[in-house]
Parts: structure tokens; sequence; C-alpha cells
């Protein structure tokens, strides 16, 4: 199988526990209702989908999960550890490198050959007296795992950069905080608080050449998902020394491909103290992103690469706009991400508090609803897989992100600790969502409202 395939659906595995889906359109939407959709086949579906294999969970989400065909592997806090995909048995639990604390991050997902990334803290040097603080703990050490082993295979400790991507070795050069890592190909990135960018070989960790932008402009930010770099610069700003942005002049937006370094496209942006927080989406590019005229974050997307952005919402604060100063405009990356799919961007808060479907090129919002009871499993084609809830049970779903009464059922899922509407403890049902697929199967936490544990994680299969 390639590394693409081993990759997991970057689309739509991780993205899995956002944007839960196949459920009617509309303004009448926004009213709850019983069900993702009454289109044809809706509730009429003759397949059982049993589960390959289930066990209990000690977790209620995950802080990252990759799938490959050799391993299934989960964050939880400062663990990860992984299940073998075909019946769920432990295969390996990482074990930290010298010198690492606390995980700070993993990649969203595994990059070819099954090599993903993971950002850790430095572990604090000991102090020279009692009174003498340690030095401080840093997100500065990174290493590429073997999801089939669990071996690391490198790790690196990122050096200062300066602001045009070109390492310096100069003994007064201020520490860089590195603020991502994502794996692609044959590519392994971690950008840093001062605007640069390290690039590594994803297989033996030998340091790759740094981007090169059209100018000699100063960078204030990047943001990268394995398959692009977005960077914020400031033409304004020349050199590696940037001074305090002083205003009046455009930033200006840079997307280059992570694999090769090269530039893609460019685009200028008006919005004053413009920055990134992350990548969404990359077809067409998704971002969210701060900075006036917004109180709190937005979503921006580029459907025509650098003609222009489009600001998706605000949609009654569900997406868009988040009148909350820090707050995110949809959910946090480690737990939830969005899906797109044909042209639809598809996100919310939180899984439990609703969803919205926007235009990628108009920025118009297509549909909300306030109930979620789907999660996507992932695209197929210009569809969306998903799992929802028909007459009390659940199933898995096939629909049209722009037509949600098109919505069809695959199967209904066979879910012992599913409990339905208005049996649970005060009327409230468990909770089924997905939380990642290999193409293969998928992979799902159910609550357990009335057991005595957290849950169950089960792998289901999916039909062609």
């Amino acid at each position: 199988m390639t590394g693409r395939t081993r990759r997991a659906l970057t689309g739509a595995a991780l993205i899995t526990m956002l944007a839960a889906t196949a459920c009617g359109g509309g303004d009448a939407d926004r009213a709850e209702d019983d069900g993702p959709g009454t289109g044809a086949g809706a509730g009429t579906a003759a397949t059982v989908l049993s589960p390959l294999w289930e066990q209990p969970s000690d977790a209620r989400g995950f802080g990252a999960v990759w799938t490959t065909t050799d391993a299934l592997v989960l964050r939880a806090g400062d663990e990860v550890r992984a299940l073998d995909p075909a019946d769920g048995a432990p295969l390996w639990t990482l074990d930290h490198p010298d010198g690492a604390g606390r995980i700070c991050q993993l990649s969203r997902t595994a990059g070819g050959s099954g090599i993903g990334g993971v950002l850790f803290a430095t572990a604090p040097e000991p102090a020279d007296d009692e009174t003498a603080a340690g030095s401080p703990e840093e997100c500065s050490l990174v290493a590429a795992v073997d999801t089939a082993t669990g071996d690391i295979l490198w790790t690196d400790t990122p050096g200062t950069e300066t602001n045009t991507g070109t390492d310096t070795d100069a003994p007064d050069a201020r520490p860089a905080q590195p603020v991502g890592v994502s794996a692609g190909e044959s590519v392994l990135t971690v950008s840093t608080g001062d605007g640069g960018l390290h690039r590594y070989a994803l297989t033996d960790g030998a340091h790759l050449p740094a981007l090169s932008g059209p100018d000699d402009a100063c960078t204030r930010g990047t943001v990268h998902d394995g398959t692009l770099v977005a960077a914020v610069r400031d033409p304004a700003e020349t050199g590696t020394d940037c001074a305090e942005r002083a205003g009046g002049s455009p930033l200006r937006l840079d997307i280059h491909d992570a694999e090769t370094g090269a530039l893609s496209w460019s685009a200028e942006i008006e919005h004053e103290a413009f920055a990134l927080r992350r990548v969404l989406a990359g077809d067409p590019l998704v971002v969210e992103a701060t900075g006036a005229p917004w109180d709190g974050a937005a979503v921006l997307s580029f459907p025509d690469d650098g003609d222009g952005a489009r600001t998706l919402g605000p949609a009654e604060g569900h997406i868009g706009t988040v009148q909350s100063g820090g707050q995110q405009a949809v959910s946090d990356p480690a737990q939830q991400l969005p899906v797109s799919v044909d042209g639809v961007f598809v996100a919310a808060h939180d899984v439990r508090t609703g969803l919205t479907a926007h235009d990628t090129r108009t920025g118009e919002e297509l549909w909300a609803r306030q109930q979620p009871d789907a999660t996507p499993v992932g695209a197929r084609g210009t569809s969306l897989l998903a799992t929802g809830v028909l007459d009390g049970e659940q199933h898995l779903l096939l629909s049209d992100p722009r037509d949600q009464e098109s919505t069809e059922s695959i199967g209904a899922l066979e879910c012992a600790d599913c409990v339905p509407p208005g049996q649970g403890a005060a009327g409230a049902p468990s909770r089924l969502w997905v939380v990642g697929t290999d193409g293969e199967r998928f992979y799902a936490l159910v609550d357990a409202p009335q057991g005595d544990h957290l849950g169950r994680l089960v792998a289901y299969p999916v039909p062609d």
C-alpha cells in the first residue's frame, strides 16, 4: 500500500470528530429534529455492520489519532500507544527519548511510510542550588516515530532560525520556540515562534533547504499541515531582524509546497495584525486567523488561490467571527477537525453543540444544525460518509454535502452500549463519534451513560 494510503485520509481521518453532517438543510434545520435526513434510503438499510472489535476506553477523547495499515495510534495525555487495526490488540507504547519532558503536540497525521512527528518539551535542568530555578520548559525536541514498531527513528532540537529561514549558530541568538509539527510524504516540518521553519527528511532527519520567498520580507508566522506551508510576511520589513510592525502597509500570505518548498501563490492581506492559527483544509485553502476587524478568530477560505479571501460565517456563533477574544472559531484541533468535501466546509465548536456548512467559494452558509447526531467518517468521491441516528439507531450514512435531503443509509451499526434517545439517564442518549479511519475500517468512541467505564472504542468495517 502506498504512503498516501498509510497516512490515512487527511481530509477525513483526524478531522472526523468534528463535523457531524448528514442532516437537513437551511434555516429549518436550526430546529431540533429526529435524524440526519429523510431522503431515499433513510432508515431502510438491510445491512447490519457488526463491530470488528471493541474494548473499554480509559479516555473520553484522544489528543491525536494516526491511522495506518499497521497501527491505530492514540494520544491520551502524555501517553502515545498503538493498537493492531485488525483486532485491537496492544502493539506498543511510546518511550520518551532522553531529555524529553511532556508531549506538546503530535502531527495531524502520520506521513509517508507511516512515520509521524512528535514535539516534546525539554525536561527542565536541575537547579544549581535550592533557591535557583531550573531552565524553563520549552517544546523544543522533535522526534520521528515509526508507527509500525513505535521506534523513534531520530530526534533533533531545532536551533535558532532567522526570519528568512537560514540557520544560525550565533551564541547570542535568542532561542526559537517550535509551535507546530506536521508530517508529509517525505518531509517533516517544524515551525518556530520567531517565524522560522525547520524542514527534515522524514526517514532520517537530514536537514533540508529552507523555504524561499519572493523577496527578503520579514516572516511573522507560519502554519502547515504536511502538504502546504502558509507564511505571513511583511514586505515593509526585510532582513533577519524583524522590528515591531508599524502598520499602514499590507501583509502578504505566501503558500509553499511542503514537500518541495516551492512558492505556490501569494495573496495580499489588508487586515491589520493578521496572524495565522492553523490550516483547516488545503483544497481550497481554509485557515483560522486572528486580527482586525475580528474580535477573536475567523475562518477564511481562498477559493482562487491568491485572488482574495472569503470569510466563512459568522453563523450565529457557530463558525466565523467569535465574539470573545482568544476563543477559536472552530473546535480544538487536538480533538476535532473540520471536513472539506467538494467545496463545502463543515465545522463546529464542539461535538455536542452543533454544526455549520459553508460554501468555500462564496462564504455562504448552506445549512446549520444545533443537534449533532452524526460525525463524518470521510469523503467518498464528492459525497460525505458519516455516522448518524435514524429511528433511534446509529447508521453509516452517505450524503451530498450541499443537499442533505439526499442522505442514504449504507448500514445500521450494531452498538451494544448505544442508548436510544429517551431511554438513557434523564432521557439523554449515548453518543457515538468517529475518531479515525484507514479507509477499510473506522474507529468510534461510544459513551456509556449507564456503565461503570468511560465508554468503548469500537472498530467498524467500511463497506465498498
